[in-house]
Parts: C-alpha cells; structure tokens; sequence
C-alpha cells in the first residue's frame, strides 16, 4: 500500500498504548483550556497567521491542519486518515498547556506526500508554532526544537513512560513519526522534543 504509516503500527503496541492511557489518566487535570494560564496572554498583532488549528515547522515549509485524534478501541494511536493533517492526542496536554506534554501525531508516506515525511531532517535550535483558534481569537504557541531522536518500537514501549507520562515537560511539544521502512511495514519511530517559549493571542479579522 502507498500509505502504511501509522504512530505505533502494528497490534503488538497496545500494551504502550495502554500504558500511556493509564499515565495520562492518572496525572492530567484541567486539559483543553481556552488559555494555557489562569491570565489570558495579552492580545497583540499576528500577521498573516491562519484563522484555523495549524502546526508550522517553518524548516520542513509544512503548514499541515492540526486535528484532535483518541486511542482507538484497540488501544492504538494513528494519525489523521488525511495524510497532509497531523493530530494532537485529546489525551495530552493542550497546545499551549504549561504542564505535561503536547503529543502532535502525522503520517510518513514512503512515496511521498505525508506532513512529517522529513521530520527526522529538522535540527535542534529549529523552530515549531502551532495555531489554534477559539471564539473569534487565534492563539500562537512558539516552541523550540531540543532534541531529535529515533527509536525503535521496542524502545518505545520500554521507554513510554518518561517519553509520554504527563506528569513532566512543562508544557513541552512533542512530534512523532514513523521511520524505517523496509518496503512493507515500518519498524520505528522518529521522536522530536520542543521547548515551549510563549503564547500569544489576537483576535481574528471580521
């Protein structure tokens, strides 16, 4: 198949999944608040930004619609079925949060034409934005790459508590992807950590 790309694949990776579900349920409170601070940022000019939900990694020139995706009944995390969209775990924090972590998922096409293709090609010091919009208002979070790792599935499932637990990252972004195709299946994963710098708000144009 072209497209053969989800966050952790294959079945065998419910038991990861299931782990972070526990995590997550344990440690988030208070997720998907209009403002990640009990004081609203203060309005300023954001010019040219889009009116809608949208990651930016300038780097990669990926302007993808961003999308709030659940696990599945079968314990798995898949991007959005549109491979140009990528989404963000409704179980993570919210783009923006001061606590816990964003996780922000998109397809890797092996013939081309996902969001995060490149995204194991960005460097550290790289900047990342996501857009949200709400009531009339677009909010800009700003982050900055720290580190760019790749894992395979095994160490993702051993590592998933310190990669994925809420309890850490200060409101720290995460960017997962698949890596390593083989010509069938795909057999890692491409795992990009950004420090949150700040939020911004400004109301949409009439």
């Amino acid at each position: 198949m072209a497209r053969k790309a989800g966050l952790l694949g294959p079945a065998r990776q419910a038991t990861l999944l299931e782990t972070i579900v526990v995590i997550v349920a344990l440690s988030i409170a208070g997720v998907g608040l209009i403002y990640p601070s009990p004081q609203p940022p203060t309005p300023v000019k954001l010019i040219g930004a889009p009116t809608g939900d949208v990651l930016q990694v300038p780097s990669l020139k990926v302007q993808a619609p961003l999308v709030s995706v659940k696990m599945s009944k079968d314990a798995q995390l898949d991007p959005p079925r549109n491979p140009r969209q990528v989404g963000y775990w409704s179980g993570s924090s919210a783009p923006g949060a001061l606590t816990g972590q964003t996780l922000v998922t998109g397809h890797t096409v092996h013939t081309g034409g996902g969001a995060l293709d490149k995204l194991g090609t960005v460097k550290v010091g790289q900047p990342v934005v996501i857009f949200r919009k709400y009531s009339g208002q677009v909010q800009r979070t700003k982050y900055r790459i720290t580190s760019v790792k790749t894992y395979s599935k095994k160490q993702i499932a051993t590592q998933a508590p310190t990669l994925f637990g809420q309890d850490r990252g200060k409101g720290r972004l995460l960017l997962i992807t698949c890596t390593g195709w083989d010509g069938q299946e795909y057999h890692g994963n491409t795992l990009v950590t950004a420090k949150r710098l700040g939020t911004e708000v400004a109301a949409l144009r009439a």
